[in-house]
């Protein structure tokens, strides 16, 4: 050992603490930036095997078009996937009043940043199929007044939500499939 582990071994210490400290710091920051919420965590309401009706039913006529909305319904279709939401009351949960999964997909409820997807608050993992009445637990409640987003993501061979692996699925356009909702 130097001199100087032996005649300071508590400031050498501090030093390793406090190195560590940031960097642990820095790497939470990184990670929040990217809107991650749960990188190897286990989200509640994930591995849905079936709720509401099976593949094969039927859906109301809801309109085609990206993000169309009326007073406080707003949907998105496409021929394989559907999503559909009122504005929601605060609470810990959002229902989705329609979904259709063409294959196994996360549905993640975000903050909504300006006209971009903000914090992540919840993901819910769901098989293929038509679904009505589908519940997302969040992990943070929604706010009165503000505006969230219902967003379909890829899932990945394993049941653990990771923002920078399971990314947001895209329709042919490349535009993100997604639906805009306010809390009540």
């Amino acid at each position: 050992m130097d001199q100087f582990t032996t005649k300071y071994p508590i400031i050498l210490f501090f030093i390793i603490a406090l190195a560590g400290g940031v960097i642990g710091f820095a790497g939470g920051l990184s990670y929040e930036r990217q809107g991650g919420i749960s990188l190897g965590k286990k989200m509640p309401s994930e591995m849905v095997e079936e709720n509401g009706n099976k593949e094969g039913g039927s859906l109301p006529e809801i309109g085609a078009a990206f993000g169309s909305s009326t007073a406080n319904r707003a949907s998105f279709e496409n021929d394989s996937y559907l999503l559909a939401v009122a504005d929601q009351p605060t609470g810990s949960r959002v229902t989705l009043s329609e979904v259709k999964l063409g294959e196994r997909s996360w549905i993640v409820i975000h903050e909504a940043s300006g006209d971009a997807p903000g914090m992540i608050l919840g993901a819910g993992r769901f098989q293929k199929g038509v679904y009505s009445n589908l519940t997302v637990d969040l992990v943070r409640p929604l706010e009165s007044g503000k505006t969230y987003l219902a967003m379909i993501h890829q899932t990945d061979a394993d049941a653990l939500f990771n923002a920078l692996v399971d990314l947001p699925l895209k329709d042919s356009s490349g535009t993100a499939m997604l639906v805009r909702f306010m809390t009540e």
